[in-house]
């Protein structure tokens, strides 16, 4: 019911503003969308695929885990501050060591 509420007061709003929508273009109701080239949904699949990444044991591990994550990082404050120990870690000359500090558990 609650959702039936948000859709009035979005679509009094869109009246208000003499706007008009497509009907071909919209969705109502549904658990997923595609929106600017994103999927949004209910289904925590991409948060799930990061949790079930096995700890990297080489950089390039490292580098597949990064780009991952790196999915997210529109939608996580301080991406890059929070990533920086990993990304340190494929700096040149720099030793690939993995310790328990890095791990996300």
């Amino acid at each position: 019911m609650e959702h039936i509420s948000h859709l009035r007061t979005v679509l009094t709003r869109i009246r208000a503003a003499n706007l008009t929508l497509s009907p071909s273009k919209c969705c109502f109701a549904v658990a997923e969308v595609n929106y600017l080239g994103h999927h949004v949904g209910l289904g925590p699949k991409k948060v799930q695929a990061v949790l079930d990444f096995p700890a990297p044991t080489n950089r390039r591990q490292l580098q597949q885990f990064l780009g991952l994550a790196g999915y997210s990082r529109k939608f996580v404050p301080h991406f890059a501050h929070i990533s920086a120990a990993l990304s340190d870690l494929l700096k040149k000359g720099t030793k690939f060591v993995w310790t328990a500090k890095l791990s996300l558990t």
